[in-house]
């Protein structure tokens, strides 16, 4: 009956609104007696996995699930847990195959088609992933992170405009939610980043934004764990609404974290270069290049580092690795044409 017991509890952990370390510490336990057993359920390994996604712990979950997504009797509910750790450090090339075949096998599932976008989107291939986006959109109870997503996409394409209202939605649909009840953690990162798209200053929105940052400073004077993804989107739209002494605070807090090559190391990288600190985000795009050498936005992100740092040279090298690939598409190109050409006369 262990195995049962562990699932449960372990399912009952991933349900969890936050995650504490001592939770963690318990799923990491469950991990250590896994090893000496030979025949494993995959109900446990699904749901270790899901509490270590929710946890962050994004190389913990590829070295649990990678070995059962080769075997010949692969599960297909551990594959599509590993395509989501691939996803999460930066890897979405190789989450890619995983995406398209759940979908293939359940056509209709929303968290499939949304996942998909996302990693054709994180591959750059932001047309694909805009058509998707529309799709999604179409249903009738359309959810705010699909139009945060769409945001993004719209965004590398240049459709600015679009952009900002994709975001707005989005800000709509979780202010709707914040007002019947309480935002999760990620619900609450997700509104802070449609406010930051849209540069929504509306009083109703500036209040949502300082409870979250309320919310914050509560569980970090508890000792609790704070994701941080969300100090990040915290960060930015308090710089967007001018609140500087609260800005400060949660810089403070960023900076005590271990940026370990992760979806968090990448939002902070960008928000560094947001803030026009060019080394600290040249180091961290050194990292995240390193742990994911096939993705093709660190070199163009060093690239620009480089170029607002006057090293010229550099950022003309790592321009031209990155446009000298066949996976860079023109659309993308056009974005960055003014560096390119800047960075190629200077050096």
């Amino acid at each position: 009956k262990l195995p049962k017991v562990q699932t449960s509890y372990l399912q009952a952990l991933a349900g969890l609104e936050q995650l504490q370390p001592h939770h963690v510490e318990s799923a990491q336990r469950i991990h250590e007696q896994l090893l000496s057993k030979v025949d494993v359920e995959m109900d446990i390994v699904v749901s270790l996995a899901d509490v270590m996604l929710r946890a962050d712990q994004v190389q913990f979950v590829l070295e649990l699930t990678e070995p059962y997504v080769v075997a010949p009797d692969q599960s297909d509910e551990v594959a599509i847990r590993y395509a989501h750790g691939l996803l999460n450090c930066g890897r979405a090339d190789e989450a890619l195959g995983i995406y398209r075949s759940w979908l293939a096998s359940e056509p209709e599932n929303r968290e499939a088609k949304y996942l998909l976008a996302t990693a054709l989107h994180l591959t750059g291939q932001y047309s694909l992933a805009d058509s998707h986006f529309r799709v999604l959109l179409k249903d009738e109870t359309p959810e705010g992170k699909w139009f945060l997503s769409a945001s993004d996409t719209a965004q590398q394409l240049g459709q600015v405009e679009q952009a900002q209202q994709l975001a707005r939605s989005a800000t709509t649909i979780f202010l709707q939610r914040s007002a019947t009840t309480s935002l999760t953690p990620t619900d609450s990162a997700q509104l802070l980043r449609a406010v930051t798209r849209s540069g929504d200053c509306r009083d109703e929105v500036r209040e949502a934004v300082l409870r979250v940052f309320q919310e914050v400073m509560r569980k970090t004077q508890r000792d609790e764990v704070v994701d941080g993804v969300l100090l990040v989107d915290l960060a930015r739209t308090l710089q967007l609404h001018n609140r500087l002494e609260e800005l400060n605070r949660v810089l403070d807090l960023l900076a005590t974290r271990d940026a370990h090559p992760s979806r968090f190391a990448e939002s902070y990288a960008d928000l560094l270069m947001q803030l026009e600190a060019y080394r600290k985000a040249n180091s961290l795009y050194t990292k995240l290049m390193r742990a994911n050498p096939n993705s093709l936005r660190y070199p163009m992100q060093l690239a620009r580092t480089h170029y607002h740092l006057a090293e010229y040279g550099e950022a003309a090298s790592f321009f031209e690795q990155v446009f000298e690939d066949p996976q860079w598409t023109d659309d993308s190109y056009q974005n960055h044409i003014d560096f390119v050409l800047s960075a190629a006369d200077n050096s």
